[in-house]
């Protein structure tokens, strides 16, 4: 019969009995029938013959998981030895933040209970499981606007995590929750980061609270390189060989051209000329990969980054607004967006989606 009833770990469950606690004595203090109520429940319960988890499992009736309002009326009932008016299974179901049309879960009855002073059996709780994890990145050193790859990885599921960036001179900290359902699986996501200043950061990777990993990136300004100046050459070509350089240099129109001509860049300053000048496109192609763009600014902050393929051979990233529409790898895309940077390090052009 016990397998009936699952209740969190200890840690957990005590610190919902705490909460329960201190929102019995708000209530109470606001509403004198909500204090008597609560203490004649409490002194039946601490003259009951019957163990918590019996008492339980008998209102439990229909084996649901809930204690309904009519389950939680019966028992009042026996109580008061008549049943009490709806007003008065809606107070106490307030201690709970539960209706009594919907029910209260189990594990909240229980910690109702020992709020009101039964104790719980400790072979009802959840073994704790020891979460441990890591965190890696495509390498320690990068260029301002890069965007960093970042995979963590976990030894168990868990129902989300956080990542807490330190910059080791300023002391400027962000932290960013991911829940599971933004995750990629249950034991492991990746995501992108793009620091918007040069320094030396720990990036943590935290699970209800506590470090499981960290990694420190150094985040560099790019560094322009000198042209040498090279004195001009006599033209020696044919007209045929002059025709054929004419030809390599030609650039095709639209996204695909724009994306050659940054290939081309020898500079990071030369790219980001060309992307200041550039105008927006209508970007067609097929996803191929998504992450959580965590240090993106604006409304793409906490967004999805995608890797889109435009064809021939063309592949850029493509950071999204933030919001309610999921992005899967296979999926077609049509997204107007803009030039934003150049990664020097993929070799890809990233845009924002307007």
């Amino acid at each position: 019969m016990s397998g009936t009833i699952v209740l969190p770990e200890q840690q957990v469950f005590n610190a919902r009995v705490s909460a329960i606690q201190s929102r019995i004595e708000a209530i109470s203090g606001q509403n004198r029938m909500a204090k008597l109520l609560n203490d004649n429940f409490r002194n039946w319960l601490a003259n009951s013959s019957m163990s918590p988890l019996n008492l339980t499992l008998e209102l439990d009736k229909d084996s649901n998981g809930l204690i309904s309002g009519d389950e939680f009326a019966g028992l009042l009932g026996k109580m008061t030895g008549e049943r009490p008016p709806d007003w008065v299974i809606e107070l106490v179901f307030s201690f709970v933040q539960a209706k009594p049309e919907t029910g209260i879960p189990l594990a909240d009855w229980m910690a109702f209970m020992a709020a009101n002073g039964l104790e719980v059996p400790e072979h009802l709780f959840a073994k704790k499981v020891e979460i441990t994890g890591s965190i890696h990145t495509t390498a320690e050193e990068f260029v301002v606007n890069d965007e960093i790859t970042v995979t963590v990885s976990f030894s168990d599921d868990v129902d989300g995590y956080s990542i807490k960036a330190t910059e080791s001179n300023s002391g400027q900290v962000e932290e960013f929750f991911t829940p599971l359902a933004e995750m990629d699986s249950p034991t492991g996501d990746q995501f992108m980061l793009q620091p918007d200043e040069e320094g030396l950061y720990q990036v943590e990777l935290l699970h209800l609270g506590i470090r499981l990993s960290m990694v420190e990136m150094n985040i560099l300004q790019p560094v322009e390189e000198e042209q040498e100046e090279v004195e001009p050459e006599v033209a020696t070509h044919s007209k045929h060989e002059e025709e054929a350089h004419e030809e390599i240099l030609v650039v095709d129109e639209g996204l695909g051209g724009f994306i050659t001509e940054l290939n081309n860049t020898k500079l990071k300053s030369e790219a980001r000329a060309l992307i200041e000048k550039s105008s927006a496109y209508r970007i067609n192609g097929l996803i191929k990969s998504t992450a959580t763009t965590l240090l993106g600014d604006g409304d793409h902050r906490n967004g999805t980054t995608v890797a889109c393929d435009i064809g021939d051979g063309f592949v850029l990233e493509v950071m999204m607004k933030h919001g309610e529409r999921l992005f899967e790898a296979g999926q077609p895309a049509s997204i107007h967006a803009a030039p934003h940077d150049w990664s020097v390090a993929t070799r890809r052009l990233i845009c924002k989606e307007l």
